[in-house]
């Protein structure tokens, strides 16, 4: 490609570059990947759907994602992502996926493709649903839980969440047997999750610890500290939970991913604060979540916030309606 485009020659630079993304992106070289888009243009882009796609999953797998989000935002206010709803609905797709890090959920589905049109958007439906509707979504067939799906650790994070530790258990068994080798390590924080929720705590910790650490320090390192940090508390270590837990909070800000460090991670915090004796310095924490999740309409996280305000509030023996207020909410 490199040759093509130096000889002007850049038509042919365009297919071919289009025919070697699937193995650019299996080795995760997205800085090459960029440098071709870059350097093929924004018309090719255009043209191209296959191509923006590339730059759009190369830019989110390499966190950035303030120059990612302004590339999504240009695309809705040209037409583009309405275009590609029609013509290229799973590029659409991950376009409006680039933005959920802000957190504003409930704005995004309206922007996914129609049902039925992209599997990549179904995934993503399911996840902001869950989310942040009035309704939980329909459950996945027990077929959808026998096999790989785009964005496979999302869904596996979207029924985790919602507690479906069977389901998000057995996603991480396909994606073991059956996808590639990045997708199968990284399918393995929710089965760590699931195993210390369940109480296997020696299990978690064995699982944790033969995923490679190249693959636990490189690929969405948050979500590990996550699991790690919940494990340490179940083990007796707080401290050292804490300290997890605000590294993950740490490297979602830098990353800009707002929902992570403002919403998923602050609550998990404020929760971990509690439960080790420090309601005082829960409060403020899950009061920020709380508010931050209301404006956004993001549900399922202001009700965590609530629920270990709450409790809290309990602690503090702060007066009972309060307490009861917040928790009746979250019931």
């Amino acid at each position: 490609v490199d040759v093509l485009l130096q000889s002007g020659r850049r038509e042919e630079a365009e297919s071919l570059a289009e025919s070697t993304v699937k193995a650019l992106r299996r080795r995760g070289d997205w800085s090459k990947m960029l440098s071709w888009t870059e350097a093929l243009g924004e018309d090719a882009l255009r043209r191209r759907p296959i191509l923006r796609e590339a730059q759009v999953r190369a830019l989110l797998n390499a966190r950035r994602q303030e120059e990612l989000e302004d590339l999504v935002h240009e695309m809705l206010a040209s037409g583009e992502v309405g275009e590609l709803i029609e013509s290229a609905p799973d590029v659409a797709a991950w376009a409006v996926w680039a933005l959920h890090g802000s957190g504003e959920w409930a704005k995004l589905v309206p922007l996914l493709p129609p049902r039925g049109r992209s599997r990549v958007a179904e995934v993503m439906r399911y996840m902001l649903v869950s989310s942040c509707a009035r309704e939980p979504p329909e459950d996945p067939a027990e077929s959808a839980l026998g096999r790989t799906h785009p964005l496979h650790v999302v869904l596996q994070e979207a029924l985790y969440f919602q507690g479906r530790l069977r389901a998000a258990s057995l996603l991480a068994d396909v994606a073991a047997a059956a996808a590639g080798p990045v997708t199968a390590a990284v399918a393995q924080v929710h089965k760590v999750n699931v195993l210390r929720a369940r109480g296997e705590t020696a299990a978690a910790r064995r699982v944790l610890e033969t995923v490679p650490a190249s693959i636990r320090s490189s690929r969405f390192i948050e979500f590990w500290l996550h699991a790690e940090a919940e494990l340490c508390l179940e083990e007796g270590s707080g401290e050292r939970a804490l300290e997890l837990i605000r590294s993950a909070r740490e490297v979602s800000a830098r990353h800009g991913w707002r929902v992570g460090d403002t919403a998923i991670f602050g609550a998990v915090e404020g929760r971990m604060l509690v439960r080790l004796g420090s309601a005082e310095a829960a409060v403020p924490i899950l009061t920020s979540v709380r508010a931050w999740c209301a404006e956004r309409g993001l549900a399922s996280f202001r009700e965590w916030a609530e629920a270990w305000l709450g409790a809290a509030m309990l602690v503090l023996d702060r007066p009972a309606d309060e307490a009861r207020s917040l928790l009746a909410q979250t019931v």
